[in-house]
């Protein structure tokens, strides 16, 4: 019996979290400059704060499965959790 390991999917997440993050950041960027021209600005303010706290949320999640696949490369830590 074989095991096969994807590590593809690792490089994949951590793309998609930048790439999320990219977007979260032009889509915050958008949404300020409507509030500033005057297009209903306190709505405004308040959806780019979220948009852009989604967005952390998101990059974060990619960052800490990075670092995850860095500290336990083939997984050891499920290793020394056996008895």
């Amino acid at each position: 019996m074989s095991i096969t390991r994807d590590i593809a999917s690792h490089e994949n997440a951590v793309a998609y979290g930048g790439l999320i993050d990219a977007i979260g950041g032009v889509v915050t960027i958008v949404l300020v400059i409507c509030g500033l021209v005057g297009i209903s600005p306190p709505m405004m303010v308040a959806i780019a704060t979220i948009v852009f706290g989604v967005a952390l949320l998101i990059q974060g999640g990619a960052m800490l499965s990075e670092y995850a696949q860095i500290v336990f490369p083939g997984g050891e830590v499920f290793d020394c959790l056996r008895l």
